[in-house]
């Protein structure tokens, strides 16, 4: 036996089917019988792919079935013979696919007729390409886009100082029961009297059970005091207490015990300690009161704010697949937490009488109800409020198909007149971003004096600005309140021109 061959032989040169004589033995002498007999052999391939598996058709040969492993059968062509080697006895086998085969009767096989059914145009196989390219396309830009979003949303967090930390909240809500105990202050009354520091004379308290109670020096620098840092020792202790108490009864409730380490709960409570010390100055200064209400309204509203910037934000990349990629850049820029719309629960704040207030809420949203007074910002243009009532009306639509028996979100309202925002936009120089002239209403901007906004001109790369939003795209309240806006423009306009009129008389 010779040595089986280490390669394919060369092309023959009658066909690209490669089917040449074995180095062994005479040519096969030619078949006789009828000529007119026809069969069919299927080459099979593994792989998904129908054109891997094409149907050969040979004419002039017998009804003779050929060998089962012809044309890339599994295994060897000839039982008990290794693949590649040469055929024994000098039969006159072909090579194929690496194989001696035994050969076809009549001398091999005509020029193989591929059945169509089974493969693909040269056409449908560009189609099949283009496909492709486009979902690999559309997965990239899917990926972007939500890179994209969750770098504004990080940036414009992180700048304003709102970035979410890890709040805990099982660790939180135990630590602060446990504090609330050991001042003996009512759980989950939030008015109630925080204790005085103790005297110079005064014994420490203890509770009917035996339990001390701690009266920190809340006009002292906190936790700086021997009794403040007692509380927090005797606090975080009492947590620790309650969680493995929960835990034993319910191990999947509670805080898992890898959390509970000292550095944590001293951070978290020191943190509390510090809050309940703000109550109680406000519990005992009318000045310290009135800062504190303060505060907690700009947290209030700022935090309202943010999070209408947000869910807009989360809404661009449906908005720039309803409108185009050319047609809507730059509109990231334009959604700034300082731009959005107020929303206050009650008069606070505005110019309007509690009387007129009133009879203005109880119209919009019906007496005794709650709601949220929307104090529109003049100075925005009819382009910026309609991109923002678009991706507004995007996270509403989201919400309706998320909970389709509605949901309990606060009604807002259109505010009255006078209590609307007429002041100009905060100007953010030092982040490089200013209101464009297409941002600000030209008619706002010389009423008030502020026309300079309107030399900022527009990045040219910003077509946002050419994009007009139809108002089928929009709801009737969205639509409404634009109305709403281009009545106050145009009323607070008259009332210029009839101040600068009596001014010349």
């Amino acid at each position: 036996m010779s040595n089986p061959p280490t390669g394919p032989p060369a092309p023959n040169p009658s066909g690209p089917w490669n089917f040449t004589p074995g180095p062994q033995g005479p040519p096969a002498a030619p078949a006789t019988g009828p000529p007119t007999t026809q069969y069919t052999i299927t080459q099979h391939h593994p792989g998904p792919i129908p054109q891997a598996n094409p149907t050969y058709t040979s004419h002039n040969a017998t009804a003779q079935a050929p060998h089962p492993m012809a044309f890339g059968g599994h295994g060897p062509a000839i039982p008990g013979h290794y693949p590649g080697a040469p055929p024994p006895g000098g039969l006159p086998y072909a090579y194929y696919g690496g194989q001696y085969m035994p050969p076809l009767p009549n001398g091999g096989p005509a020029p193989p007729v591929i059945d169509p059914a089974l493969t693909r145009s040269a056409h449908e196989e560009e189609l099949v390409k283009t496909v492709e390219a486009l979902q690999a396309e559309t997965r990239e830009l899917h990926t972007l886009y939500k890179a994209q979003e969750e770098h504004l949303i990080a940036q414009e967090t992180s700048r304003q100082g709102e970035a979410d930390s890890d709040r805990n909240t099982v660790l939180q809500a135990n630590l602060r029961k446990a504090m609330r105990n050991l001042l003996m202050v009512p759980e989950g009354d939030r008015l109630a009297p925080l204790p005085h520091p103790l005297g110079p004379n005064d014994l420490p308290r203890v509770s009917p059970d035996g339990v001390r109670i701690y009266n920190p020096n809340w006009n002292r620098d906190l936790p700086d005091d021997k009794e403040s840092r007692d509380f927090l020792k005797a606090a975080i202790e009492l947590t620790i207490h309650i969680i493995l108490t929960t835990l034993q009864d319910n191990p999947t409730a509670g805080e898992p015990l890898a959390a509970l380490t000292n550095k944590r709960m001293s951070k978290i409570a020191k943190t509390y300690l510090k809050s309940l010390k703000i109550v109680y100055k406000s519990q005992n200064s009318p000045t310290a009161h009135s800062k504190v209400v303060s505060r907690n309204t700009r947290q209030k509203l700022r935090g309202r704010k943010t999070q209408v910037a947000k869910k807009m934000r989360r809404q661009i990349p449906a908005f720039r697949a309803a409108y185009g990629e050319e047609e809507t850049v730059g509109v990231d820029e334009l959604v700034l937490t300082d731009w959005i719309s107020s929303e206050y629960s009650d008069n606070e704040g505005g110019a309007a009488t509690q009387e007129d207030f009133d009879t203005h809420r109880n119209a919009a949203i019906g007496i005794g109800n709650e709601g949220w007074e929307v104090r529109r910002m003049a100075w925005k243009s009819k382009a910026l409020r309609r991109i923002y009532l678009r991706l507004q009306k995007g996270h509403r639509d989201q919400l309706k198909l998320k909970h389709k028996k509605g949901n309990n979100s606060t009604p807002r309202y259109t505010c009255i007149d006078a209590n609307s925002n007429d002041r100009a936009p905060k100007l953010a120089a030092n982040r490089g971003i200013l209101p464009y002239v297409s941002c600000v209403s030209a008619r706002w901007a010389r009423r008030t004096g502020n026309s300079g906004l309107l030399l900022v001109q527009d990045p040219p790369s910003f077509t946002i600005f050419k994009l007009e939003i139809p108002d089928e795209d929009l709801d009737a309240v969205d639509l409404a309140y634009e109305a709403d806006c281009e009545r106050y423009e145009k009323k607070m306009n008259l009332e210029e021109e009839s101040e600068d009129d009596a001014e010349l008389d």
